[in-house]
């Protein structure tokens, strides 16, 4: 997320400078990524978390080529596999439509099993979601932040955050290599970003 945002605002002439605990990036918790490129469809309508998916996933799949990243066009299926997952199917169908992902449809046991040969028996319903894509998580990071560099982004590692307090105007950060003072302030501490904000 971090390499995402400073590569966006480097893109737009901000002054950007990217603070990093570890020695590199992708050491936290966006090494345990998924590889997942999500459409979204199953997201609360209308929540920061729906319009953050969809806007990733429209800005993945524009600049994949330009960045020479790999994307798996996989595809996706939710599969119900009794009675209360297949009542839910309609929901999850009513949902996706109405997050704009609006190819999800229902598709017949017999498809399913044509798709995915080893699949256990049992499924009663399932969902196709064509979107659904794999990437390599790691070289996506890695091509956002040369793009920041080279557009002027400063990258700081072995930098640990320890305080920061906003005066009215600025934020003064109290960093392991010094203070940083900057009018705007973006946490992307991962899974420690509850423990930045307080």
């Amino acid at each position: 997320m971090g390499c995402a945002v400073a590569r966006r605002l480097a893109l737009e002439d901000q002054q950007v400078v990217l603070v990093e605990r570890a020695g590199d990036i992708l050491e936290g918790a966006s090494k345990g990524n998924s590889a997942i490129l999500h459409t979204g469809f199953d997201a609360p309508p209308d929540s920061v978390e729906q319009a953050c998916i969809a806007d990733g996933y429209r800005e993945f799949r524009e600049i994949h080529s330009k960045f020479n990243l790999p994307l798996l066009e996989t595809g996706a299926m939710v599969l119900a596999w009794d009675d209360e997952q297949a009542a839910r199917i309609d929901d999850i169908l009513s949902k996706a439509h109405i997050n704009g992902v609006t190819d999800v449809a229902e598709i017949d046991i017999d498809t399913v099993r044509s798709r995915v040969p080893s699949l256990a028996p049992g499924v009663k319903r399932a969902a196709h979601v064509p979107g659904e894509c794999l990437i390599d998580p790691w070289s996506t990071p890695l091509a956002y932040l040369h793009q920041s560099l080279a557009n002027g982004a400063t990258f700081m590692s072995n930098c640990q955050v320890h305080a920061g307090q906003f005066d009215g105007d600025r934020w003064r950060v109290s960093t392991s290599q010094g203070e940083l003072q900057t009018r705007w302030l973006v946490n992307c501490a991962g899974l420690y970003g509850d423990l930045l904000h307080r």
